[in-house]
């Protein structure tokens, strides 16, 4: 099983490795056809990134032949997502057009502000529902919090949350950075019944350590791995392997 499974762990997430494959494209705004600029492109659940050109390209370099999200986006733009799947060429995607970010006028809610004194507390919760109550969550940090959105409605006691950009969250425990864009956060309490459900797109990261470092993180990217494909993504962003089998 041990085998397997780092045969697994290489195959699905090593910077390394014999494919060449490229995936290329362009990324306009649906408003005018203009490209965008600066947009983050990348393959979810993955090691494979890119940002657009002045003129929209983008190059996606060494893919390995499987099934990815690809995910496009950028503030001020819905994120866009598509499957797609690769084999043993080279592909050009046609056109990706973005779509401006409307706002929902119908929806109620109280937004938290930058310097509400109520954000510290819903960031508190946030933080401990995405990643976690074990002990080694606590080696998994949110670099850049700014960055999340919070709303909370009071007649229902639910907390919302999303990101503009990227989180940033360093798990030193399996020794990766992720990027995470979240999307649609939400936490429900009602007559002691907790509802938690959240959902986004996600770029991998290998952080640098010291051979013994490396070591001791593949041993336990293989053990987050062992529970299946699905605990081992959970447990890369924070470790929550404990609680998802209590």
């Amino acid at each position: 099983m041990k085998s397997l499974t780092y045969t697994l762990l290489f195959i699905l997430l090593s910077l390394s490795g014999f494919a060449q494959i490229k995936i290329k494209g362009r990324v306009i705004n649906q408003t005018d056809t203009k490209p965008v600029a600066n947009a983050s492109v990348f393959l979810s659940n993955a090691t494979i990134g890119d940002k657009t050109a002045n003129d929209g390209t983008f190059t996606l370099y060494h893919v390995k032949p499987g099934k990815y999200d690809l995910v496009v986006s950028i503030i001020g733009f819905d994120t866009y997502k598509q499957a797609i799947t690769i084999s043993d060429a080279d592909i050009t995607l046609p056109d990706i057009t973005l779509f401006p970010k409307t706002t929902d006028l119908n929806e109620v809610v109280v937004k938290v502000e930058r310097n509400d004194p109520e954000r510290e507390k819903y960031y508190e919760r946030f933080k401990r529902e995405f990643l976690g109550r074990t002990t080694l969550a606590i080696d998994c940090k949110i670099i850049n919090p700014e960055l999340l959105d919070f709303h909370f409605k009071a007649d229902s006691n639910t907390l919302t949350a999303s990101s503009v950009d990227f989180l940033e969250i360093q798990n030193d425990a399996l020794g990766y950075k992720i990027k995470y864009l979240v999307n649609d956060f939400m936490l429900n309490v009602n007559d002691g019944v907790k509802t938690l459900k959240y959902t986004g797109s996600n770029l991998f990261e290998k952080l640098e350590g010291t051979p013994s470092q490396e070591r001791r993180w593949q041993r336990q990217r293989a053990d987050a791995y062992e529970g299946s494909v699905m605990h081992f993504f959970r447990a890369a962003i924070a470790d929550r392997l404990e609680e998802d089998s209590a």
